[in-house]
């Protein structure tokens, strides 16, 4: 049986939505014998799934018996910051979550007091770049603008196969890579059954009342979750629908909290901290609309959209470019906007559509529209979200996602490590730490067999513990 050595954190105890990772990797382990690595030793968590190992166990068990395949998650989270030390080292197939992957990088980087390793890995990932960049980001005096530079490019050329999430950021990323093993494989949920038991029990516990129309918003919040445009635009459905009531599930800090008292907003609104144990499929049967909000990062909106979809409920996301080939409603005129552009806007309400999307550039007037009709339109929720079951029948059931990734990893499989191009990278990615021993034992003859693979990747990375 294939053997694969997965790297994927476990979920965070303060995520609301739903990690299929794990419901994933038990679908594979029918075919594939996979052993999961995560930042932290397994004794320092509770209920870890077996076969799951801390990632600092990986090289003696390679050394051992060696893996067919290595598989990594990367994300630009910090719970993802253990697996650079081995991307590199150990070639395989990298799942991409995040189109930029700067904050991560610098942040490792920048820990270690290694400014010389981030000059090189930006002057790899951007060579066209103005050359004072790196210093000026050391200094703390880029900011936000470090977006503009995503430095993704060591992870596309270190993979025997890289997997987008979507087909936006597959073709970018294309335009970038040396080679063409670069994959698509959009999020998947399992169906998601509603429960008029589970809506009527929601409601009731939490004191909505039955005819309520409820708006949920599901995950942290963070202030990409567009939380401050929510409640400005709670402040006037107030007025309009008073019967509106906005759920929301996730960890926030003080600031957002403390919004809906700065705006002096009176609309109900129920908060249920992550740490109150709920499942999502019952929050979302005592929901009638998902807001799916989140700019500029789409990742953690989008699953919640896909569960959503999986759910059969109208949902609001933002309008972003890896989004145009999801039929949408624009609150401005209530047309289907055009997959192929957002421009030249014709034709009447289309039963196909799934959602409503929110411009961003004029999210302070379209999020007010989208959400005072879905609260007084039944009718249009029900389109709405007939139209979003489809969707996930086309294209985000679960049973796909396998099949998707069952495909990727015969592919990955076919790729010769010698395929993967890595005498161009920095010299300190290139480098297996066992450097110095062997320069030491050089001038006496000596040579120690097997020696370089006893290291991670380069010898300052220590995988961190998250």
């Amino acid at each position: 049986m294939t053997r694969i050595a997965w790297f994927s954190p476990l979920p965070s105890s303060s995520a609301s939505l739903p990690c299929h990772r794990t419901a994933l990797l038990a679908r594979l382990k029918d075919r594939y014998a996979i052993d999961r690595y995560i930042g932290t030793a397994p004794g320092q968590r509770h209920n870890v799934p077996p076969r799951t190992f801390s990632a600092h166990d990986f090289v003696w068990k390679q050394l051992q018996d060696p893996y067919d395949l290595t598989v990594y998650d990367v994300a630009d989270s910090p719970r993802h910051d253990f697996v650079w030390p081995y991307l590199v080292r150990y070639p395989g197939l990298v799942v991409l979550h995040d189109e930029r992957l700067h904050r991560s990088r610098a942040r490792i980087l920048f820990a270690q007091a290694r400014g010389d390793a981030y000059h090189a890995e930006f002057h790899y990932n951007h060579p066209e770049a103005n050359p004072d960049i790196p210093e000026l980001n050391l200094a703390m005096l880029v900011g936000a603008t470090s977006e503009l530079w995503p430095m993704r490019r060591v992870v596309i050329e270190s993979s025997r196969l890289l997997v987008a999430p979507n087909a936006w950021m597959a073709a970018t990323l294309k335009t970038e890579a040396s080679h063409d093993r670069i994959e698509v494989i959009e999020p998947g949920a399992p169906k998601v059954h509603l429960s008029p038991e589970n809506r009527q029990r929601i409601r009731s516990q939490h004191g909505i009342a039955a005819d309520s129309v409820v708006f949920s918003m599901v995950g942290p919040l963070t202030p990409e979750c567009r939380a401050d445009s929510v409640w400005s635009a709670m402040a006037l459905l107030r007025h309009e629908v008073p019967q509106a009531h906005l759920l929301i599930c996730g960890e926030a800090d003080d600031v957002h909290r403390n919004i809906p008292d700065q705006l002096d907003i009176t609309a109900p609104v129920t908060w249920l901290s992550s740490a109150e144990t709920l499942d999502t499929s019952a929050l979302i049967s005592a929901s009638d609309v998902c807001i799916c909000l989140e700019w500029p990062s789409g990742r953690h909106a989008m699953m919640s959209l896909v569960e959503s979809l999986a759910a059969a409920k109208p949902s609001i996301v933002t309008d972003l470019a890896d989004r145009v080939d999801i039929p949408s409603l624009d609150p401005r005129d209530w047309h289907l906007r055009p997959l192929a552009s957002v421009h030249g806007r014709t034709g009447a309400f289309s039963p196909d559509a799934a959602c409503v999307s929110i411009d961003i550039l004029d999210e302070d007037h379209s999020l007010p529209l989208a959400m005072i009709r879905l609260a007084s339109d039944p009718a249009l929720r029900a389109k709405l979200g007939s139209g979003a079951e489809a969707l996930w029948e086309r294209r985000f059931t679960f049973d796909r996602l396998v099949r998707d990734f069952e495909a990727a990893i015969t592919r990955a499989l076919k790729v010769s490590l010698s395929d993967v191009r890595q005498a161009e990278l920095p010299a300190h990615l290139r480098a297996d730490g066992t450097e110095r021993v062997r320069s030491i034992l050089a001038p006496f003859g000596v040579w120690l067999p097997g020696l370089s693979d006893l290291a991670p990747a380069a010898n300052p990375e220590v995988p961190s513990e998250s």
